[in-house]
């Protein structure tokens, strides 16, 4: 007889963001190399999905349930539960850039901040209060998802675990 399969928690519902926002990425960076208007325009999509996911691992790594979807906010709250994995994620996201190409517009604190509310703004952005311009890091928000990913993984382990239902 298999195992009773777990509840779905928090980590499990950002590891599906985490995929779909992949995948999204993906076909977004082919859309641009093809000039294929509806797969470049994926990078909203992916943002959103990317923005969910980070919200939702932060909210696994936090020790006591949080609300809201303000990734600074919530990294705030990691910061106070386990200052340790916070600071492991920032340094692990500045080193990153440190090996690539790639540079971030300011300190690691600056860039959450133009993140911060990228599901609001983006899902929201219909809304009269949302109506403006927004700059947002696509590159920043990503690798902040995969270290988060990685420290979430680390915390609860690899998904599947068990039998397949």
């Amino acid at each position: 007889m298999g195992t009773t399969p777990q509840p779905f928690t928090a980590y499990d519902t950002a590891l599906r963001f985490c995929h779909a926002s992949t995948i999204l990425y993906e076909r977004h960076q082919l859309g641009l190399q093809t000039l294929h208007y509806e797969d470049a325009g994926l990078i909203i999509p992916f943002m959103v999905n990317c923005s969910f996911a980070c919200e939702l691992f932060l909210k696994a790594l936090i020790a006591s349930p949080a609300k809201g979807h303000r990734l600074g906010e919530l990294f705030k709250c990691l910061q106070s539960s386990n200052s340790e994995t916070a600071e492991s994620i920032k340094v692990s996201v500045l080193a990153a850039y440190e090996k690539s190409d790639k540079k971030l517009i300011g300190s690691f604190e600056e860039e959450l901040a133009l993140v911060e509310r990228t599901f609001e703004q983006i899902r929201y952005n219909h809304e009269p209060n949302m109506v403006g311009p927004h700059a947002y890091n696509y590159l920043f928000l990503f690798v902040f998802m995969i270290l988060l990913k990685a420290h979430a993984e680390y915390k609860y382990g690899k998904r599947p675990t068990g039998e397949p239902w």
